[in-house]
């Protein structure tokens, strides 16, 4: 309750309501509204409950706080540069491409496979979707979707620069290859890469709304409704393959829940598990437990090897630190806690915010070279009710590729 009353505190009093920041607000007090609709919250018994649910407070609302920042953009800026910026979208294309046919091929294999009977658990989750992959395509080719799909994460930036420029090819083709984020979610059919696609789109609407024709923005909030809704159907058809049958959710549906569906009650408790796990794990937690940053850079772990270093890989560390809870969604705030302790989670939120700070628009005028950080960035809070998105090896190499690209226009910019 004290985390509901909290944001509900802030988003009153935050101006305009409409807002990149009241967005996040609204996500956190959804997704705890969601765990009194099927009676999962917890009550708040001890002190050491009332301190626990405070950090978390604080940490979510730190991750969040600067992006009042983002509340004006009236355009985005592209500077002169002698590196030429449609050869720098040119290649980024082909590559994009490439990787889309990929995509779109594994993707159709896979949804193929639920009209067989599929069991999605096994699929997804016990290695079973690997066997497939490497029937299906050659290891080189499933490489090359692994490592170039996030490319996606500065695509969908570049979708809305071009639609500012009223670039009605361009921003066309970079629309549909910042679907090569979601698309490589779903090679196993996970839901999680098509949400966080799906909120991080209204994230850039919100953001971009007063940098957009009018005329431009009507047309794109109907493609938006047309994209959600086709991409609602195919998580709902993962969802009910998935859960309408399951015995997991028998003893765990709450006799006092006002959802009692398996498939619909599944729904919300993806959605707001963190708020009872994250307590009960954040209690758990001993310094013995520490992941020490493993959890946030898997690209090293990849680096490294070849060296010869040995990584049990965060999926073992989840299951020797939280047991039960090693499967769930605990949340960012504990996901941060048993990666970095409570310290440097707080030192690693507050860097976050100021970073988050540095790249926002001044008088509101953004330059495209910080404009490519908004929708990886953003992932963060956005996807604070799963665990932390720096987990997955596709975020890091989002943050390689929108470094490179930062730096390809920054250079272009100064000569």
């Amino acid at each position: 309750m004290l985390t509901l009353i909290f944001f509900l505190t802030v988003l009153i009093f935050s101006k305009p309501i409409i807002s990149v920041k009241n967005f996040l607000v609204i996500l956190i007090c959804a997704s705890v509204v969601s765990s009194y609709i099927i009676a999962s919250s917890l009550q708040i018994n001890d002190l050491t409950d009332i301190l626990i649910e405070s950090f978390m407070i604080l940490i979510l609302y730190l991750f969040i706080k600067n992006y009042s920042y983002y509340s004006r953009l009236d355009r985005i800026e592209l500077n002169k540069s002698s590196i030429n910026f449609s050869t720098i979208t040119f290649w980024l294309g082909l590559a994009s491409s490439v990787v889309l046919l990929i995509n779109i091929y594994i993707v159709y294999k896979s949804f193929g496979l639920i009209s067989s009977g599929l069991d999605i658990n096994a699929f997804k989750n016990e290695g079973e979707a690997q066997d497939y992959f490497k029937a299906w395509v050659s290891g080189p080719i499933l490489s090359i979707s692994h490592f170039l799909s996030p490319i996606g994460y500065i695509c969908l930036p570049l979708y809305f620069y071009f639609l500012q420029e009223k670039s009605r090819r361009k921003s066309v083709v970079f629309f549909i290859l910042s679907l090569n984020v979601p698309l490589h979610g779903l090679h196993a059919l996970s839901r999680f890469d098509t949400i966080s696609y799906i909120l991080v789109f209204i994230s850039f609407l919100i953001f971009c709304y007063s940098a957009i024709e009018k005329r431009i923005m009507r047309k794109i909030l109907i493609q938006l409704s047309i994209l959600i809704t086709i991409l609602v159907i195919l998580l709902s058809i993962i969802t009910t393959q998935r859960f309408s049958e399951t015995k997991y959710y028998d003893d765990k549906r709450p006799a006092e829940s006002l959802i009692q569906d398996k498939t619909l009650f599944s729904t919300f408790h993806y959605f707001s598990q963190w708020h009872e796990y994250g307590r009960i794990t954040i209690r758990e937690f001993d310094y013995d437990k520490l992941w020490y940053g493993k959890a946030s850079t898997p690209i090293l772990s990849r680096i490294l090897m070849p060296l010869g270093y040995e990584d049990p890989g965060i999926l073992e560390l989840r299951r020797e630190s939280l047991g039960w809870y090693g499967t769930k969604f605990n949340g960012l705030v504990s996901t941060l806690v048993y990666d970095f302790g409570f310290v440097f989670t707080l030192g690693l939120t507050l860097l976050f915010g100021y970073i988050i700070k540095r790249l926002a628009p001044k008088n509101g005028i953004i330059p495209l070279s910080k404009f490519v950080y908004f929708g990886l960035l953003i992932n963060i809070p956005l996807m604070s009710f799963t665990n932390n998105i720096m987990a997955y090896l596709t975020f890091n190499l989002g943050i390689i590729y929108t470094l490179i690209l930062n730096l390809l226009l920054k250079i272009s910019s100064r000569d």
